[in-house]
Order: C-alpha cells, then structure tokens, then sequence
C-alpha cells in the first residue's frame, strides 16, 4: 500500500471518529431525531457530501456508535476480570470495571440504549453477541461465590440478567460508581441466597 492510500485511509478514519463522536454527543443530549446528516456536518465543519459518503443512512451511524460503546464496555470487563479468584472479588472487579467504563463514556452509554430501541435486529447481532459474552464472564464469577454444591443455573441466570440490567442502567451520580458497582453485587448475592436456600437459609456468599 503506498502512502498516498494510507493518508486517504487515514485521513476517512479520523472523519468517522470526528462524526461518530459528534452523532454521540448530539444523539445522548436531544434524541435521535436531533441527529442529522446536514446537522453532523455542520457541527462538524465537513461537508454533507462527506457526511453523507462515509456513512450512507442515520441508522449506520447510530450502529457504528453502538457497536464501538459495546466493544469498550467487553474490553473494560476482560480487563478487570480476575478469572484465577474463585471468591467474590472476581464479580466485585467485573463490576467495577464494568460501572467505570460506563461512567467513562455517559454519552456514548445513553446512545447504545438508544440504537437498541430502534435499530432492527438484524443489526443488532454482533452487539448482541457481545453482550451474551458480558453475560458468560458475570455467570462464571457469580458461580465462584457459591458454596460447592448450591449452584443452580436458573437462579443464576436470572442473578446475572438482574445484575447486568443494574450496572448498565443509565443513572443519576451522586453515588461512586465502585460504591455503586458493589452495592449491586450484594443486592444480587442476596437474591440469589434467598432463591436458592429460602428466606430463612443459612448459605452466606
């Protein structure tokens, strides 16, 4: 590849990030009706026809944004998993991890929960793969709190279900999120204790 492509290459790349940062920011304050490709390209200082060239439709640029939000939020998870520990610091350090990224990126969070609404699913599989591996990280940290012998997959599955919905739901601040992300992981243990052994059980994990 000579030098010439690779600055063109470049150069189409940085624009994409220029408008993916931008659709980001306009679609979490105002809506995804505020989103616009002339509106893109004005906040943007290219051109419509550039806008317009690098992504051809609203919806490719609210997928490519989704998709990207999604892909830090996995990489945030495998970095903070500690999949050696078979105690609940491993779901602590998920969690944490997981609340950080989102705290990190509030805007592109509050566009994903947008493109899931309203992007079709078909265009939602590769998100939604990622989001079944989320899912399979936090399932094999919460069985590493259990006592041997007291795992149940159904009550698990429904654990992780609950505790994915806590972290990724979109929030008010005021709270830590590491105090956040813990509180959670309690809330979740405890259910899950309660299911599994009854009100008046004795498990503790």
């Amino acid at each position: 590849m000579n030098r010439a492509v690779e600055r063109r290459e470049r150069d189409a790349a940085l624009r994409r990030d220029i408008i993916l940062q931008a659709a980001v920011e306009r679609i979490a304050a105002d809506g995804l009706d505020a989103m616009t490709l002339a509106g893109l390209a004005h906040e943007t200082g290219l051109s419509e026809r550039t806008v317009g060239k690098l992504f051809l439709r609203r919806e490719n640029i609210l997928l490519e944004s989704c998709e990207h939000h999604m892909d830090a939020l996995v990489a945030a998870a495998e970095a903070a998993d500690l999949p050696a520990v078979r105690t609940r610091r491993r779901l602590d350090a998920l969690a944490i991890g997981l609340a950080a990224a989102i705290g990190e990126r509030q805007a592109a969070h509050r566009t994903l929960a947008i493109g899931l609404v309203h992007l079709p699913a078909k265009m939602l599989l590769d998100i939604s793969r990622k989001q079944n591996w989320l899912a399979t990280l936090f399932a094999d940290a919460i069985a590493a709190c259990l006592p041997e012998g007291t795992h149940k997959p159904k009550f698990a599955n429904a654990a992780v279900n609950s505790l994915l919905a806590l972290l990724l739901a979109d929030r008010p601040e005021p709270l830590a999120r590491g105090v956040y992300a813990r509180f959670c992981v309690t809330c979740t243990l405890e259910g899950l204790r309660r299911a599994v052994k009854g009100k008046e059980g004795k498990a503790s994990f």
